[in-house]
This record gives C-alpha cells, sequence and structure tokens, in this order.
C-alpha cells in the first residue's frame, strides 16, 4: 500500500533522467503517461479476457503474474542501460 504513493514521484523523476535532452522532458512525460493510461485501458480488458476463456477467477493470478515478470525484466534493461550511461 506504501508503494503506490512512491510510484508516480518516481516515475516522473525517471521520465526527467532518460529524457534525451532538456528540450524534450514534456514530451517525455506524455509519452510516459499515453503507457500509463493504455495500460489501465488493456490490462483489465486482458484479465477479463483470460477469465471468461478459460471459466476462472484463478487464471487472472497468472496474468497478472506474467505482466508483472515483463514489468521486472524491463526494469532491469533499463538499469543495465543506466549502467551503460553513467548519469
Amino acid at each position: 500500500m506504501g508503494i503506490g504513493g512512491i510510484l508516480p514521484p518516481t516515475v516522473i523523476h525517471g521520465a526527467i533522467a532518460h529524457a534525451p535532452s532538456l528540450e524534450l522532458v514534456a514530451t517525455s512525460n506524455g509519452i510516459l503517461m499515453q503507457g500509463v493510461q493504455t495500460g489501465q485501458l488493456v490490462g483489465p480488458a486482458l484479465v477479463a479476457a483470460a477469465v471468461s476463456y478459460k471459466g476462472d477467477w484463478q487464471i487472472a493470478a497468472w496474468v497478472l503474474s506474467v505482466i508483472a515478470l515483463i514489468a521486472v525484466g524491463l526494469s532491469f534493461s533499463l538499469r543495465s542501460l543506466e549502467k551503460e550511461k553513467r548519469f
């Protein structure tokens, strides 16, 4: 529960750190927000489709676990990019 309040400022700071230039920080934040909103739109529909296909709610945990593992993998790849770039 406490992590939910930490994520938005962390992500926005990450957009500042990873923007190609200072002039593109606003554009980077816009792209970030588009990604967040797309996930909020597609995520529940994906879980609902999996539940209706399988017929029970236990598949929802698997879908969310796979999505979480993808997010962790992407964060590790971003971490390796940060190490190469040396901010």
